[in-house]
């Protein structure tokens, strides 16, 4: 059974989708707690509005009268309202024409503050005074305003039960989500996690040796995959030994062969200095002996002979050294391409069966109610997609491989953005995204494949990550340098975070895992772009666009 480490620290995506739902189960709580507060609020002022239309009804002849007499309000009507504590009624120069208190309360002054409209309020604590204004509707003009005071504590203690009931709602569906991101986990994440576990007790305990098969299909397929690509690693290693190697060698053929040439100009400068010598004895009458002369002619000629031999024996042995190790180097690749097309091949079968058994399981749910198993059915078969476009990218990238001299043709750059535009016709219509160019692009010697997949991928990239706030915008430009071609792709997307993109070229790297993609479109871009001789790289400011720039030689 895997630990909790395993359910929640090492799967950040149920981690992500968790804190999602968390944050957001918040907000609405929180959201909808606000609203029936203030629903409580607006319910007692609408009581108190309406009390006062009563009172107001009952007063305006009163305060239409100019008689001096106390306006009688209705004690048991208000009795009947606890939340009443305080009515006066009072006219249009804010003298008392009648006054409600309860018992037990001493006699609160309202002050009328400045109101806008017909009516208003003002909070005191845990009290709330109501004005409203009376009119008279012959003449149109305030006669009077009714003062009401009454308690919150009511609708306090109505607000504080909700929150606690709402707070309790809330703990509750956190601690069900937890159960569900636990259980799904467990369910989706245990084959996975065995065979994980699996391979990285391998790789600490025998990384040099196969993984042994298991009775498990899927998971043979796995284990013979990661075996490939154990071996291919160990293969690679065994390469890069054997290069330092021969360049080790190469090192000291060079240094001997540099010695042997000092060797040789020494011995000349020795054969001008004895042939100097021999030419001033005999000016001078004094002939070196016949039988010392042979023995030193023949002793140079014999080295000279020597080294010559020496040097040309070492230049045939490092050249067949460098064949030898070409060859070696050559059928290697070739063995690591065809294991990997052929493990690639052989992963897509099963994944195939797997989403045509998850869509006619998906059919036979979808005429029923179980829910929860539609969105398992949901996972298999975006996991398999997945999977199938991981091996489909994986397969791209192996496939590119340096050109021969023959393969070699001229490729228009203008016509390729032309066929490029109209492959991302419906994308570029559904984000109403603009592609431009410089006037005139070069045509240059390449393979079409090749560099159609990388203006592909790098277009199809300022696509997707694009702004919300502009109109996505994308510009292929070109500078010519003097042995080479400098290409630019210009975006006003998102931008790419520095820090972030560091390693935004290698394998499997993805600077924003939320989008979609499998993390193979920029390494697949460097990779055509360095076996065409050339180097690529970026420059962005995060939030105003990104420039890729890249190299080709003339």
């Amino acid at each position: 059974m895997p630990s909790a480490k395993d359910i929640f620290l090492n799967r950040k995506p149920i981690m992500r989708q968790l804190i999602t739902a968390v944050i957001s189960i918040l907000f609405c709580s929180a959201l909808l707690l606000n609203l029936a507060v203030n629903y409580f609020e607006r319910q007692q002022l609408a009581s108190l509005e309406q009390i006062a239309g009563i009172i107001a009804e009952n007063s305006s002849k009163a305060l239409t009268d100019k008689q001096k007499y106390t306006l009688p309000i209705s004690l048991n009507y208000l009795n009947s309202l606890p939340a009443i504590e305080q009515v006066a009624v009072k006219d249009e120069v804010k003298r008392d024409k009648g006054r409600f208190i309860r018992n037990g309360l001493d006699k609160y002054h309202f002050v009328l503050p400045y109101m806008d409209g017909d009516a208003d309020f003002v909070n005191d604590a845990d009290k709330i005074n109501f004005y409203l204004k009376v009119f008279d509707k012959s003449r149109i003009e305030q006669i009077g305003t009714i003062c009401i005071r009454a308690d919150r504590s009511q609708t306090q203690v109505l607000g504080d039960q909700f929150m606690k009931f709402g707070g309790l709602i809330i703990l509750l569906s956190i601690l069900v989500a937890l159960v569900i991101a636990s259980l799904l986990q467990f369910f989706l994440g245990r084959p996975e996690m065995s065979i994980i576990s699996e391979i990285e007790k391998h790789l600490e305990t025998k990384p040099e040796e196969e993984m042994a098969l298991q009775e498990d299909p899927d998971n043979n397929r796995l284990i013979e995959l990661f075996n490939g690509l154990s071996q291919r690693a160990y293969q690679q290693k065994q390469d890069e030994e054997m290069l330092a190697d021969l360049q080790r060698k190469i090192s000291l053929l060079e240094a001997e062969i540099a010695s042997s040439s000092e060797q040789l100009t020494s011995y000349q400068n020795q054969e001008e200095d004895s042939e100097s010598e021999s030419s001033d004895s005999e000016a001078n009458g004094n002939k070196p002996a016949q039988g010392l002369q042979d023995s030193g002619i023949s002793s140079f000629e014999a080295d000279k002979i020597a080294l010559e031999m020496e040097h040309a024996r070492k230049v045939a042995e490092l050249t067949a050294l460098l064949k030898k190790r070409e060859g070696e180097l050559e059928r290697h690749r070739k063995e690591c391409e065809e294991f990997t097309l052929t493990a690639a091949e052989d992963l897509r079968a099963p994944i195939r069966s797997i989403r045509g058994f998850g869509k006619m399981l998906q059919e036979e749910i979808s005429n029923g109610s179980s829910e929860q198993a539609q969105l398992y059915v949901n996972y298999i078969n975006g996991g398999a997609q997945q999977m199938e476009y991981l091996l489909e990218d994986l397969q791209t990238y192996f496939k590119i491989r340096p050109l021969r001299e023959e393969e070699y043709q001229p490729v228009d750059i203008a016509q390729l953005i032309e066929t490029i535009k109209s492959n991302l016709a419906a994308n570029l219509e559904r984000t109403g995204a603009l592609i431009t160019q410089d006037e005139h692009l070069p045509v240059i010697s390449g393979d079409r494949m090749h560099l159609g997949v990388l203006f592909q991928n790098l277009i199809a990239n300022a696509i997707k990550f694009r702004s919300d706030k502009r109109e996505p915008e994308i510009h292929i430009g070109v500078k010519e340098e003097n042995h080479e071609w400098v290409f630019s792709v210009i975006d006003n997307g998102i931008g790419i975070d520095p820090e972030l993109g560091k390693n935004i070229f290698q394998l499997f790297h993805k600077v924003n895992p939320d989008y979609p993609g499998t993390g193979f479109g920029l390494p697949i871009c460097r990779k055509i772009v360095e076996i065409n001789g050339g180097t690529i790289w970026f420059e962005s400011e995060l939030g105003f666009g990104t420039t890729f720039y890249f190299t080709l030689e003339k």
